[in-house]
């Protein structure tokens, strides 16, 4: 194996890379049987779409100040916002190849499925989503539904708040250490 090897994944004019001589065996397990390219290529499959009409639908329910768009208000929707829509889509796979791309390099990803849980970042995940649910509450006075937005959602909050967060992960783990049971 070469001294130095870097994998880089491209798209939409931004590079995903990372020097192999930093990941650890899992990580390089999981590539060796998946590739590069072609996980980070799976972790957007569809999204685009997806992304898309999500960004479509809720343009068109605040142009005609509807529920239910109709086919026509849709249509209409997507090309008055067709560059907002892009810069959605973009953002939205952006974060998700970033995200994809530090799991590997974690070595949070392996063979056979998603990885064993790391129960800190689960834990500091669910505070940033309970910080989402809040935050929008207080803006619109409901919960959020829970979609591929919300997780974005949460991982943008899980990003810019970290310190805020881990303070608060290892407030409750202290709590929790203090509560004694038998196993």
């Amino acid at each position: 194996m070469p001294k130095h090897l870097a994998m880089k994944y491209e798209y939409n004019q931004n590079v995903y890379s990372v020097d192999a001589d930093t990941l650890g065996e899992t990580a390089l397990d999981y590539l060796v049987e998946y590739g590069w390219k072609q996980s980070m290529g799976d972790s957007i499959a569809g999204r685009a779409k997806k992304t898309a009409e999500t960004e479509t639908l809720r343009f068109a329910k605040l142009d005609f100040k509807v529920d239910n768009p109709t086919a026509d208000q849709l249509d209409t929707a997507a090309t008055t916002h067709a560059s907002d829509i892009e810069a959605a889509v973009k953002q939205e796979l952006h974060a998700i190849l970033t995200k994809r791309r530090d799991a590997i390099q974690a070595g949070s990803i392996q063979v056979g499925g998603g990885g064993q849980r790391n129960p800190y970042e689960t834990l500091c995940w669910n505070i940033a989503a309970e910080m989402v649910v809040a935050a929008f509450i207080d803006k619109t006075g409901k919960k959020p539904k829970k979609d591929d937005a919300f997780d974005t959602l949460v991982d943008n909050a899980l990003v810019k708040y970290r310190a805020d967060v881990e303070k608060e992960a290892e407030a409750r783990q202290k709590r929790v250490a203090k509560i004694k049971i038998e196993i």
